[in-house]
């Protein structure tokens, strides 16, 4: 499906799901145009019950995506914040994955994993 897609702006292809974008309405709505015709040409359908369309905002694979960019989900970044301190190895290597997919975002982590230090 990349290869179908491949060429146009702000369109995205995630396993087998895509997240079109513009700079405004009328960008967004020709991209999204031109994702569907590529579709069409190739045959391909969209399941409508599945689809949203011209959404302010996404929640997406862990990830709120918005107009501004993209930001963590506070539900979760509230889920490392307030996980009580690991008592074992595997309890650190588990406490290690789950702040290991929000790494991108300015979380504090040094404050949050300050324990680890004493």
């Amino acid at each position: 499906m990349e290869n179908i897609l491949l060429g146009i702006p702000l369109a995205v292809v995630i396993v087998d799901d895509i997240m079109v974008s513009g700079s405004n309405g009328v960008e967004h709505l020709t991209n999204l145009e031109e994702v569907l015709k590529g579709l069409s040409q190739h045959g391909l359908h969209l399941k409508q019950k599945q689809c949203a369309f011209m959404e302010n905002e996404e929640v997406y694979l862990g990830q709120k995506i918005i107009g501004q960019g993209i930001q963590p989900i506070q539900e979760k970044v509230r889920a490392i914040t307030d996980a009580p301190s690991p008592k074992s190895v595997s309890e650190v290597r588990s406490y290690l994955c789950m702040i290991n997919y929000y790494q991108k975002y300015p979380l504090n982590l040094s404050t949050i994993t300050e324990y680890n230090d004493k």
